[in-house]
């Protein structure tokens, strides 16, 4: 028997791998692969066969009179040795995801090129949205042992260069597919701002605050001994002064829609925030989410005392209460996505399956190995391989 590569081109239209199959059929020959791609109405189709030498001029000729009828349509075929073709290591794969407004074509050149070089193989490339090359998704293999950290420091540099294009890098594997728990950070993560600093507004703390928070955020001094500072400068607040401030809190764009489509796709959703119970509940309230976890402000009848109740939620307890809900929902950590964008985020990131730093700071960036900097968040789910159109069709179901 020999091996014959069978190479279809043209434009599309039903019936074409049905009339190859009947070919295929009437000389009895076996089917060893097949991939086809459709890209704007343009048909690429490979299909590799196995069949009786002696009917590959029967198969042809079969071939020819069964396409005629399609209208610019090229067919080739071509005898393969009978050597094997090695198959990639299965754990030697990884998947590229490219988030842009527009993808330039210089940084997929340089992309392709460093892929090149380092002699990974790209397996598919396809672009997750309808309109525009704006997200793409390269799956790639190696004939060695991978390193995601270290491939994602050699693609990341070259992204860099080009801002507003985001590159994220993680292993393909069944557990990319397979997340079924999304933890988030609340202040600059879920909704815009930090709730903190716009309470402190309202005693004319507010430029002292920010600058503590930002500097904790940044991972310059420790959260613990920032957050009981700045809780301190809250005293007698009221509830109602609370309330003000939650009604001004917006939501970040595109939340509401990732936790949408996540919940209908039977995930599990947790806020795991360092800031505060009264605005975190509210937030799980109004989301459907699954756990909340947060601060508590000791009240004395209706005022704030300036001090807090309870365990402090800081980085190390983040990722300890992450691991917690993974082990309620019975699910591994592999599992499990985390969204965050300051310094007492990074162990929870980094513990999770896939870390996510959204519109990070600096210090957070350089650490956790998939950023993302576009303004809307539902753009994570370009991460776990969802498309536009399946999207639309979520939300329409």
């Amino acid at each position: 028997m020999q091996k014959v590569l069978l190479k279809v081109s043209g434009v599309d239209a039903p019936g074409i791998s049905a009339r190859i199959m009947k070919c295929i059929q009437q000389i009895e020959g076996t089917l060893e692969d097949i991939e086809q791609v459709v890209t704007q109405g343009l048909l690429s189709l490979m299909i590799l066969t196995k069949v009786d030498s002696k009917k590959i001029p029967d198969f042809e000729k079969s071939l020819k009179t069964e396409l005629s009828s399609f209208s610019e349509l090229e067919v080739k075929i071509q005898a393969l040795n009978d050597q094997e073709t090695p198959i990639a290591d299965p754990t030697n794969r990884f998947v590229i995801t490219v988030i842009a407004k527009s993808i330039p074509v210089d940084f997929l050149s340089q992309l392709t090129e460093s892929i090149a070089a380092k002699k990974y193989n790209i397996d598919s490339l396809r672009k997750l949205t309808s309109s525009g090359l704006s997200t793409i998704e390269l799956i790639c293999s190696s004939k060695e042992k991978i390193n995601i950290p270290q491939i994602s420091e050699a693609l990341v540099a070259i992204s860099s260069k080009f801002p507003g294009v985001d590159i994220a890098i993680q292993k393909e594997n069944l557990y990319r597919r397979s997340k079924r728990l999304i933890v988030f950070d609340m202040d600059s993560t879920l909704v815009q701002g930090e709730v903190i600093d716009e309470l402190a507004a309202l005693v004319g703390k507010k430029d002292e605050v920010s600058a503590l928070t930002k500097r904790a955020m940044e991972g310059e001094i420790d959260f613990q001994e920032s957050l009981l500072k700045r809780v301190s400068l809250l005293r007698g607040l009221t509830k109602k002064d609370l309330e003000l401030v939650h009604n001004k809190i917006q939501l970040t764009p595109g939340a509401e829609r990732l936790v949408y489509i996540l919940k209908k796709l039977g995930y599990r959703i947790a806020i795991i925030s360092g800031g505060f119970t009264y605005f975190v509940e509210k937030l799980k309230s109004h989301l459907g989410i699954h756990y909340a976890h947060a601060n508590s402000l000791e009240f004395d009848d209706d005022a704030l005392t300036g001090r807090l109740t309870g365990l402090i939620v800081d980085g190390r307890r983040k990722a300890d209460l992450m691991e917690l809900i993974a082990q309620q929902e019975g699910i591994l950590l592999d599992q499990v996505i985390a969204v965050g964008d300051g310094a007492n985020d990074m162990q929870m990131l980094k513990k999770a399956g896939l870390g996510i730093a959204f519109n990070a700071k600096a210090f957070t960036k350089s650490m956790i190995g998939t950023s993302i900097t576009h303004k809307s968040m539902d753009s994570i789910l370009y991460l776990l391989g969802i498309t536009d159109e399946e999207i639309r069709e979520m939300e329409y179901r």
